[in-house]
């Protein structure tokens, strides 16, 4: 998937979404079923300082993507904690993983989330999207799941749910101001089979 252009806007909104399904327990009791094990997160932006050469760099990205249709990669504007991302799974023999998360620290990976990977060292924007990539002292083994805690700017498959007009800005003449809101769709850098 292709990666949204790395501006970092105004004024942002972090919502979380969650999916669950009720059911009827016998005659009055309900039960609840969460649909998703992580809740999926909505991004409301707003950009109000676009020079003209970043104004166009998100038209010409908006329109290879067919506007809302495309799903694409996009780096949050602000670094969270976040845990026990699933990013792989080992082989026994690949040491080197790339895994969601930009300018990351405090990083801790996990095989099967009880075992700890021992880290060699970490690459900061060294993956194909500009991600940072791991590399391990020893190649995790074959099946597990690696997941990756860091604090950072992590990246997300969204898909753009509300795309706002190019408006020029009135003062400083030259700027345009955008809006849009973004939301997390199912699987992630590595495949929909590591995530629900």
């Amino acid at each position: 998937m292709a990666v949204f252009p790395d501006l970092i806007g105004d004024q942002y909104k972090r919502t979380a979404v969650y999916q669950a399904t009720v059911s009827r327990f016998g005659e009055q009791a309900q039960v609840a079923y969460r649909r998703w094990m992580r809740p999926r997160w909505q991004f409301d932006l707003v950009w109000t300082m676009l020079e003209q050469t970043d104004y166009n760099n998100i038209e010409v990205f908006l329109h290879s993507m067919y506007g809302p249709v495309q799903p694409f990669f996009w780096f949050d504007w602000k670094p969270f904690s976040w845990r026990f991302i699933p990013i792989a799974y080992g082989d026994g023999t690949t040491v080197a993983f790339p895994f969601p998360g930009m300018q990351t620290s405090a990083q801790l990976f996990k095989a099967n989330e009880t075992g700890t990977l021992v880290i060699d060292h970490v690459s900061y924007g060294a993956g194909s999207n500009g991600e940072d990539v791991v590399t391990f002292t020893v190649p995790p083994t074959a099946g597990v799941l690696i997941t990756a805690s860091f604090v950072g700017r992590r990246m997300f498959p969204v898909t753009t749910t509300s795309i706002g007009s190019f408006t020029a800005a009135a003062e400083p003449i030259g700027l345009y101001g955008w809006t849009a809101t973004f939301s997390e769709i199912k699987g992630d850098l590595f495949g929909d089979d590591l995530v629900d």
